[in-house]
């Protein structure tokens, strides 16, 4: 901290001097985080290191001259290209005017209010049904939507006017008036449940799920302004990390330079953490300031960032994809998984059980017990002790041994297979099987994940809260995991069903590059990895063995993903010279490929941005950095987003339209779970075949391509014991 810090500068002088000093620094902890972060201790003071011996620079007042030089238009586009957009509204509109020096004025005089009585609320609820469009923004307990308690509801109405209703503050002396939940709910569920009254927030499939535990279906969602600010660029899982978060406060900062109450000084998260609050013990006032400034600001954001979806050509991916789909989470993050507790509890024993004998195994290859989970621990046995071929040194002074480490020293000593299998096992027990019993609502009798729509620049759907999309697929250990994950409660004899795009990214890269080789072997029906195997290889299809197979499905995979010659040699375990040749080849037979490789990297290069079908964008600033490695990553990056992008798109327009039948047709059925490109429902015994069919009928149709969409479809009462069905008679359901 700083007056540590400080302290330590005082005592020694100067950093330098503390270092070569450090035994006489008395904390054992300060002098241990001293040691360990030497490098970055340096690095930091020379980043914050003035610099005062630059040459001399002759610069020409009259060409500075700011009045004779400024052409508004021409800034603001440099400005925009630029990404500099909390300087664009401070930028004078006139030629001549002088630049202002304080940030950009809000755009409406502010009008907040709190309202605590039902006449007061009945007139809002007035003005709202009246323009027919509000923002809303619920405060809560907890930022875990299955489980919050609503402490009060902000309603934007534009133009600065916002209103606060609390109605879950605990009470403090003279601040006690508030409405009652229930009261205020049947107010606003003429707004909130009709279609007719259009909502914008900020991250509304929480506030989707929060009000749907409280017994109403948010019906008029229209725009969430997190989701736009990630489509146009905004957000770390943006592609853009240094441009921050999608929190609310950062973007309104951004976009307007004007800052938003501060939360965290609100509840007291400067001070230790026994002395920190909730919200609903914050005053009533105060939480009124935060709230109507964050609908007040989610209003202008909105207003800033409709007319640049359209301008960037995404209207239709956000009106008719994204904004869909933020219901169709919502309700399958309400719905959850059905688990079996009582099978995980008997496999983390067994599992213990199994660490335990790697351990033992472990220690007798090296004739001493360690704690093979410590790095630095690991790093001394691998390469002092056992002498095997040393990694790169970290900072610590230890040699890395994380898995690409490790990965090329396979079969060099047993030691080191036994240790990926010690991994595997504890990451399983640690992240599964210990805390998904826990994770269960004691409510509902289910887990529920929560899926993020801005986790991945290609536009990926993620999980968190648990994260269900990791969930190891192939091994027994993942299976018995999956069996776990139970079709329970939907009726009787109820099933899990799996709806799979099969290939779908090879597809997609069939359709994009339109190489005959590769398009024909889909048109044919032929299975893929042994076409590419027979072309590469130049044998008869009927002649592929089952190793030529294997690898031509590395590099079938791996190219989408820019597998170079040394990461398939190291994953291959061949000489480099030899991948080198087999990806020569591989081009060779699908130029179209080749082609496509070449043209996304040029054109990313040029436009700043890779592009799904649909017109998503990622931006890939690094492309043209100079650091090789960093440069190679981001192509990789941009030869992959079109694919692995608009095979997200396909599976999400997939869902919207399941979801929109099932409700149509007031199926039991629930969709449960997303894995990226498969999709999971709990059907009553009596409508699986129905929802088969469905998703025979509709996935495939998500878009036309020069390649038919293929869905594989399997169930069974768990998710790890499903088998594929008998072929349905799709139009006797659709």
């Amino acid at each position: 901290g700083d007056k540590t810090a400080a302290k330590l500068i005082e005592q020694f002088g100067s950093i330098e001097e503390m270092l070569d000093r450090t035994d006489e620094i008395k904390s054992e902890r300060q002098r241990g985080l001293i040691t360990d972060h030497v490098d970055q201790l340096r690095q930091s003071k020379l980043l914050a290191t003035i610099v005062r011996d630059v040459p001399d620079i002759t610069l020409d007042m009259d060409a500075a001259d700011f009045d004779a030089h400024y052409e508004p238009t021409r800034v603001g586009d440099l400005f925009r290209e630029l990404e500099f957009r909390t300087l664009v509204p401070r930028l004078p509109e006139k030629e001549g005017a002088t630049a202002p020096t304080a940030a950009a004025e809000p755009a409406a005089e502010q009008k907040f209010s709190v309202i605590r009585d039902e006449k007061a609320l009945d007139r809002v609820v007035k003005a709202i049904r009246k323009q027919k469009s509000f923002v809303l923004d619920i405060e809560t307990t907890t930022r875990e939507p299955m489980t919050a308690d609503i402490v009060g509801f902000s309603l934007g109405l534009g133009g600065g006017e916002a209103y606060y209703v609390p109605v879950g503050h605990a009470p403090r002396l003279g601040d006690e008036k508030q409405l009652p939940t229930d009261a205020v709910l049947a107010k606003l569920a003429p707004l909130l449940g009709g279609a007719d009254v259009a909502v914008t927030g900020h991250n509304v499939k929480f506030d989707y799920v929060v009000l749907a535990n409280h017994g109403i279906e948010l019906a008029g969602v229209e725009f969430d302004t997190m989701i736009a600010s990630f489509l146009v660029g905004e957000g770390g899982g943006s592609g853009r990390s240094e441009e921050g978060n999608l929190a609310l406060d950062w973007l309104y900062s951004r976009r307007f330079g004007g800052e938003l109450p501060d939360r965290g000084a609100l509840l007291g998260h400067e001070r230790r953490k026994a002395n920190r609050i909730t919200i609903d013990q914050a005053e009533i006032a105060a939480t009124a300031d935060l709230a109507c400034a964050c609908a007040d600001a989610i209003g202008r954001l909105r207003e800033a960032l409709a007319p640049e979806i359209a301008e960037k050509g995404m209207a239709q991916l956000f009106d008719e994809i994204e904004m869909p789909l933020v219901s169709v989470l919502a309700r399958m993050e309400l719905a959850g998984v059905a688990v079996d507790t009582g099978s995980l509890h008997e496999m983390g024993e067994s599992l213990s059980q199994e660490i335990h004998r790697l351990e033992d195994e472990i220690y007798k290859s090296v004739g001493h017990e360690f704690n093979v989970g410590s790095p630095a621990q690991l790093s001394d046995v691998l390469f002092d002790e056992i002498g095997l071929p040393k990694t790169r040194r970290l900072k610590s002074g230890a040699h890395a041994t994380d898995k690409n480490s490790l990965e090329a020293m396979r079969g060099v000593h047993p030691i080191i297979d036994l240790i990926f299998s010690y991994r595997e096992l504890t990451k399983l027990k640690s992240t599964y099987l210990d805390p998904l019993p826990f994770l269960v609502n004691p409510k509902t009798k289910r887990i529920h994940t929560e899926f993020n729509q801005t986790g991945a620049a290609t536009g990926r759907l993620s999980s968190s809260n648990p994260n269900l999309q990791n969930i190891p697929v192939r091994g027994e250990i993942g299976a018995q995991v999956r069996r776990a994950f139970i079709a329970r409660d939907t009726g009787k004899k109820p099933q899990l069903l799996s709806a799979d795009y099969s290939q779908v990214e090879l597809r997609i890269m069939a359709h994009i590059t339109q190489d005959p080789a590769l398009t024909g072997a889909f048109e044919r029906d032929e299975d893929i990895h042994a076409a590419t195997a027979a072309q590469v290889f130049g044998v008869p299809l009927d002649e592929v063995t089952t190793e030529m197979r294997r690898r031509a499905k590395v590099f079938n995979f791996g190219v989408l993903y820019g597998l170079s010659e040394y990461g398939l040699s190291l994953r291959e375990r061949i000489p480099r010279e030899e991948a080198a040749a087999f990806i020569e080849t591989y081009f060779e037979k699908y130029p179209g490929i080749q082609q496509y490789v070449s043209d996304t990297v040029t054109k990313v290069r040029l436009n700043g941005y890779a592009e799904t079908l649909f017109g998503r964008r990622r931006y890939i600033p690094e492309i043209s950095a100079g650091n090789r490695n960093v440069r190679e990553a981001a192509e990789r990056a941009a030869v992959n987003m079109p694919v692995q992008g608009t095979a997200a798109d396909i599976i999400k327009i997939a869902m919207n339209r399941l979801d929109t039948e099932i409700r149509d047709r007031k199926l039991k059925s629930l969709m449960t779970l997303q894995i990226h490109d498969e999709l999971i429902f709990e059907c009553p015994g009596d409508e699986l075949e129905e929802v088969r069919a469905l998703c025979l009928d509709i996935m495939p149709k998500s878009i036309e391509m020069a390649v038919p969409l293929k869905i594989d479809t399997k169930s069974g009462v768990n998710w790890g014991e499903m088998e594929y069905g008998d072929p349905v008679d799709v139009g006797a359901f659709t």
